[in-house]
């Protein structure tokens, strides 16, 4: 349990001395998501026609849960 805490203050000491870390920690899991998200919108068409190829391709048609959830589970392995 002293380690946890020794971890927890020393993360604690980090952020008290570099305040601008906080804002990365916001601003990078929102805008991360946010290109693929974009990227995929303009490969699916400005229609939806690749749609049918993603279906096909995944095995469903929610572009952005399938990117959402990618990208969740690549940052977090990452």
């Amino acid at each position: 349990m002293s380690a946890v805490a020794a971890v927890v203050r020393r993360e604690l000491l980090i952020f008290s001395r570099y305040p601008s870390w906080i804002l990365s920690l916001v601003i990078w899991p929102v805008l991360f998501p946010l290109v693929y998200l974009l990227g995929s919108r303009a490969l699916t068409g400005p229609g939806g026609e690749g749609l049918p190829a993603f279906l096909r391709a995944t095995g469903t048609d929610n572009v952005r849960g399938f990117i959402v959830i990618g990208t969740t589970a690549w940052m977090w392995c990452a």
